[in-house]
């Protein structure tokens, strides 16, 4: 079994001229469900040992915040040679564990000018998250079809 956790970002719904969020993204990463509590404890040790022993309350990791020209939210102040250094970790630590990640990215002006698809796809296609995950879930039955036995959530 193979469990894929999602999250998007910029996302307008259909108002696809947003200048303050021209790009939408969505990615998700696909754990096997025997390594994902592994995955979660690794995880937590990277970032546990980047904030010098223990994590802030209320802490949640967001690439936006690390990856700031100045660092933003809990990354404030940091070096970016600190907060590169921790998503490098991330990324090797994802690499490593061999899951998989999915990604889906629009420029939602270009949306804009795309024709709806005939006959219709069954969502609103002018919605970059509509569209964005019918194509994860494409990607991941796709990802499964390479694995003999897998099923997922």
């Amino acid at each position: 079994m193979h469990i894929a956790y999602i999250d998007e970002s910029g996302s307008t719904g259909e108002r696809l001229d947003d200048q303050e969020q021209p790009v939408f993204a969505m990615a998700g990463l696909v754990v096997r469900d025997e390594g994902w509590r592994k995955t979660s404890r690794e995880i937590q040790s990277v970032l546990i040992e980047a904030f010098g022993g223990s994590l802030p309350d209320g802490f949640e990791l967001h690439a936006a915040d690390l990856l700031a020209p100045e660092g933003q939210g809990f990354f404030a102040g940091w070096e970016m040679d600190a907060r590169t250094t921790l998503a490098r970790g991330l990324l090797q630590l994802i690499e490593e564990r061999k899951h998989q990640i999915l990604l889906q990215v629009y420029d939602k002006k270009r949306l804009i000018e795309t024709a709806q698809p005939a006959p219709k796809v069954g969502f609103p296609w002018s919605d970059p998250w509509e569209l964005a995950f019918a194509m994860f879930l494409t990607m991941f039955e796709e990802f499964l079809r390479g694995k003999v036995t897998a099923r997922g959530i």
